[in-house]
């Protein structure tokens, strides 16, 4: 049994019980008692991802702080139905003796309500048809799921957080909404433009390098030199790329403590466009880069790590289930004939686009971590959309 997708199941801790009733004409006592209460949600799936069914309160263990807690309240929802009875609740030691006229554990008349927050990070896909598969997924999800009770809020990044659309359950706003964002993703990707001028410097370094000496009227040495005229520039490039991701974090943990403060399920669905492990890595790779150019460590040197665990711990304090997609999946690498004899291809140079897959594979990491560690999926490529969406409200039809 696998159980990643968000593990959010309902226990309640009782550390004293009620008093009984008293006899009529018999002087009564109040008392107080404290009670903890830990709502968790949790989708079970198998090794394929489909929901399993049929769990009872004894197949789960909850540990709080190491320790075990009695898990006292357990019910499980299929398809936004009426959750099932006759789960096997445990009854904690000390408590009133059922009658038989209490609601049975589960036996609520409907699920609890869904909160849905859609983070579009700077989206930049200037192919029409993989943004009509991206939006037209997106409405489709929010159809399946959006039901009576429920809300969804849309919120997009360019450098900074904008709420676009506040928690509604109006589907007209939230069609609105979208479509504006999906006619501002037509776009070609802004870091396209900085390669191209890291590209032109390193080029015109190059250049430089392939004139004679004139001390000597030889040509310098080309082959193994690394003339890394760009690699200011670079720098710079990757630094911004660092403070933004920066930020974004920060605006995630943000929405994660809004949720937090809301009841019923609760997903954060990242469609992303940068959301990279290590910040800028693309800058200092070059178009026929091979992994062996991660050996260099300025790769490396602005490494996400510390706060992308930031927002997954925010996430499983409040409750929130990260889903994340970057759905430009890998981009076409763009060849030029500017490109001078010092860096154009030879027989043993690597195959063009490797700066690419490298920079999607930075991508994937940072997008798997997040969600993998608040029990929700990642995902890469529109051809991916349809089955990630499919999933994410399964999710939310099936859980504990």
């Amino acid at each position: 049994m696998k159980s990643p997708a968000g593990l959010l199941l309902a226990a309640l801790v009782l550390p004293g019980a009620a008093a009984a009733q008293q006899p009529e004409g018999i002087p009564r006592t109040a008392a107080s008692v404290e009670l903890n209460l830990f709502n968790l949600d949790v989708v079970v799936t198998d090794a394929k991802g489909n929901p399993v069914h049929g769990l009872k309160a004894v197949d789960f263990e909850v540990r709080h702080d190491g320790k075990p807690v009695q898990v006292t309240n357990f019910s499980e929802i299929r398809g936004g139905s009426v959750p099932t009875g006759g789960a096997e609740t445990p009854v904690p030691p000390g408590a009133p003796t059922r009658t038989g006229d209490e609601p049975e554990t589960g036996s609520d008349a409907s699920r609890p309500p869904r909160r849905i927050v859609l983070f579009f990070d700077r989206l930049q896909i200037p192919d029409a048809r993989q943004r009509d598969e991206l939006f037209g997924s997106i409405r489709r999800f929010l159809d399946r799921t959006l039901g009576e009770g429920d809300e969804a809020m849309i919120v997009t990044w360019s450098r900074t957080i904008r709420t676009v659309q506040p928690f509604t359950g109006d589907p007209d706003r939230l069609e609105e909404t979208l479509q504006a964002i999906e006619r501002r993703s037509g776009r070609i990707a802004t870091e396209k433009a900085e390669l191209d001028m890291l590209r032109a410097e390193d080029s015109w370094f190059t250049k430089l390098a392939e004139e004679p000496d004139p001390g000597s009227g030889f040509l310098q040495p080309i082959v193994g030199t690394d003339f890394g005229g760009y690699m200011p520039s670079a720098e710079l490039a990757a630094q911004q790329a660092y403070f933004e991701m920066k930020a974004k974090t920060a605006a995630l943990k943000g929405l994660n403590a809004t949720l937090g403060g809301m009841d019923g399920r609760k997903v954060l669905v990242i469609v992303s466009h940068r959301f990279s492990r290590y910040a800028g890595l693309e800058f200092f790779l070059k178009s026929r880069s091979d992994v062996s150019d991660l050996g260099d460590p300025r790769t490396r040197q602005f490494d996400t790590k510390r706060y992308l665990e930031e927002v997954t711990r925010s996430a499983n304090a409040n409750g929130v289930t990260l889903y994340a997609v970057l759905p430009a999946g890998l981009e076409s690498p763009q060849p030029s004939a500017a490109e001078t004899l010092g860096i154009a291809p030879d027989a043993t140079s690597g195959a063009l686009g490797g700066r690419e897959e490298l920079a999607l594979k930075n991508e994937m990491e940072a997008l798997a971590f997040v969600a993998e560690r608040t029990g929700g999926v990642s995902a890469v490529g529109t051809g991916t959309v349809p089955a990630f969406v499919d999933r994410v409200a399964a999710d939310l039809d099936s859980s504990y």
